[in-house]
């Protein structure tokens, strides 16, 4: 199955400075076997949090590109481009994900399914949302979204948008404000937004 793997991290010094800082070692993932396109960008809120999207055919090829000798020189020549850890995550997709990460904006969020509940109580109000999204402006569909491999009570969203206020607008066109209000009673969500840029290599 086709894993969306997220990265980020606060951005060094360095890095703001030169955005193109991490290019070789994110081309060392792209050529990667079974890697399909990487993308890296910065938040758009802040500003100063680097974000790196990374599409593989599965999550078996990303481990093998772990276990690999080169991995740990490329972490190493990750580190002067970082100002905090590294957070990853790697979400189980059924769509493309190039649609939401090639956007002009991409929304990337973690549902974190609540005590006591599971993946199958979000899964139906993920679904009713992409039912829908031909109802908005300004959204690229289809989303892609999955639980991640770490941890299936947390779900791995990147959603497309032609610019932040599209994604706003969001809640006040129905049914979207009673589908999100059905998924806070399950789920809490963390949302900020990306400027990525696809690397060709």
């Amino acid at each position: 199955m086709t894993v969306l793997e997220i990265g980020c991290f606060e951005a060094s010094e360095a890095l703001l400075a030169n955005h193109e800082l991490t290019r070789a070692s994110l081309e060392a993932v792209a050529k990667a076997d079974g890697c399909i396109k990487v993308y890296y960008g910065l938040d758009i809120e802040q500003g100063k949090r680097a974000f790196m999207g990374a599409v593989w055919e599965s999550f078996d090829h990303y481990k093998r590109l772990t276990e690999s000798a080169d991995f740990p020189a490329l972490v190493e020549s990750m580190k002067p481009a970082m100002a905090g850890p590294l957070q990853t995550l790697h979400a189980e997709v059924k769509t493309d994900p190039t649609i939401a990460l090639e956007a002009p904006v991409t929304e990337v969020t973690i549902v974190s399914v609540k005590e006591g509940k599971k993946f199958e109580d979000v899964e139906p109000l993920g679904k009713a949302l992409d039912a829908n999204c031909h109802l908005l402006k300004g959204n690229h569909v289809p989303s892609s979204w999955g639980p991640t491999v770490q941890d299936r009570q947390k779900i791995g969203v990147a959603v497309g948008w032609d610019s932040l206020e599209a994604h706003a607008a969001m809640p006040g066109v129905p049914p979207f404000g009673q589908i999100f209000a059905n998924m806070m009673e399950v789920a809490d969500l963390t949302t900020c937004h990306v400027k990525f840029k696809k690397l060709v290599v």
